[in-house]
């Protein structure tokens, strides 16, 4: 609820969507290669046939859908990601995950790592970014979150090619949580 308090005040929206997806959104339009994700056995649409991994692809999504609404825009959703992890029970871990976005004409990684700042400040928390590579976003304009030496998640300025693949003209700056690793 606090982080929500905190993210309302940046003037975001929340949102909440689907769990269930399909690896063109997780993958494809990502600009990734399929990673190992939790599969239906046998679904019955192909749009909803796997389980989503990570939210990045559903906040695009969402803004993806909403280009006719005014700028600038920022979303977020704190919601479960499924991750296959054979030695679980279930064959599965579901991890609850923050992802925070903002898109506009001006967008860029310094202004999402400010509002990343403020709210880990704000819980109290010391936290650095190293630089990484990572195929959705733009080069040198993404890095891993750590906390306490820790990957907690991720935080970048998306690649102009994943853009274009959902058909988005203004520029989305974003970072991804892992809530359990954070609180």
């Amino acid at each position: 609820r606090r982080i929500r308090e905190f993210l309302v005040g940046f003037g975001a929206q929340e949102i909440l969507s689907f769990t269930l997806t399909n690896k063109a959104t997780l993958f494809n339009k990502m600009g990734l290669d399929n990673q190992k994700c939790i599969e239906i056995a046998n679904p019955i649409s192909q749009n909803w046939c796997v389980l989503r991994n990570w939210l990045t692809p559903t906040i695009v999504d969402f803004l993806g859908n909403n280009t006719t609404r005014e700028y600038p825009q920022r979303v977020f959703e704190v919601g479960d990601v499924v991750i296959p992890n054979l030695k679980a029970e279930t064959c599965s871990d579901t991890v609850r995950r923050l992802c925070f976005a903002t898109t506009h004409k001006h967008a860029n990684f310094t202004e999402i790592k400010q509002i990343l700042r403020s709210l880990l400040e704000g819980l109290g928390l010391k936290f650095t970014v190293e630089e990484t590579e990572h195929a959705s976003f733009i080069p040198g304009r993404v890095g891993t979150i750590k906390i306490d030496d820790q990957k907690a998640g991720f935080i970048g300025e998306l690649h102009p090619q994943v853009l274009k693949n959902w058909k988005l003209e203004n520029p989305i700056a974003l970072f991804e949580l892992d809530l359990q690793k954070l609180l």
